[in-house]
């Protein structure tokens, strides 16, 4: 029963030393060049993946759109439908859940190697402050990183959508092409780089906690990695729920 009750609470313990750390990131001006560096870090290189799971995204989107389409003739609604799932719901939480197993595990692991090595002391002894040269610019370039990769992602999975839906339901491209654009509004775009943003700022946040909490010990680097995982995958499920009442 106290295990129980102590998971229940550890979302608590996770949020509490992520809202102080963003207190410190805002009341600093991160590194121009290391956030450039960082973004492309965490960026630029997970363009690929995340065109894959986007794709991979609006295939299942097709395949239930489709399904419900041929058993209840609703064509009229397959636009909305796919517009709505990938861009307010499937789209962003899938960007941040590979943000998490990706940049948040990557992100720790350098994190809690060089607090391991001791390279943040070395840099606190040459009198420079930690955190806007290493740890601002990487919360910033997590939370920019989940826009940009959503926007992809959300193209990747319309574009695979509409070509299942139409091939799978015998709906004319055209047709549908027009129910998409009627029954998807920009905001749902909008609310979708939204929570994107927020579930890349969690990560962001809980992976750099992880790594900056990493003690000395060769095993330090994968406890690091292991917690940012789940802290990174529970705070955006926790987050989405949030989003939900606002959104």
């Amino acid at each position: 029963m106290v295990n129980f009750l102590q998971g229940l609470l550890m979302p608590v313990r996770w949020i509490i030393p992520a809202a102080l750390l963003l207190k410190k990131v805002l009341s600093v001006r991160p590194d121009f060049r290391e956030t450039i560096s960082q973004l492309e870090h965490f960026g630029y290189q997970s363009i690929l993946i995340v065109v894959a799971a986007g794709m991979a995204v609006g295939g299942i989107v097709a395949v239930h759109s489709a399904a419900y389409v041929a058993n209840y003739s609703a064509g009229e609604l397959a636009g909305w439908a796919v517009g709505y799932a990938t861009l307010r719901e499937v789209g962003p939480l899938l960007t941040g859940l590979l943000l998490a197993g990706r940049v948040g595990a990557m992100n720790a692991a350098e994190l809690a190697d060089m607090k391991v090595r001791g390279q943040l002391r070395g840099l606190e002894a040459l009198g420079l402050d930690p955190l806007p040269i290493v740890i601002a610019p990487r919360v910033y370039a997590a939370m920019i990183a989940g826009i940009s990769l959503f926007s992809v992602a959300a193209l990747a999975s319309l574009v695979t959508a509409v070509i299942g839906v139409t091939a799978m339901s015998g709906l004319k491209l055209l047709p549908f092409l027009f129910s998409l654009h009627d029954g998807t509004h920009l905001s749902y775009l909008f609310v979708g780089q939204a929570k994107a943003g927020l579930f890349a700022l969690v990560v962001g946040l809980l992976s750099t906690h992880e790594g900056l909490k990493a003690q000395s010990g060769s095993s330090a680097v994968g406890t690091a990695v292991n917690n940012a995982a789940v802290a990174s995958a529970v705070g955006i499920v926790t987050v989405n729920f949030a989003c939900t009442w606002v959104f």
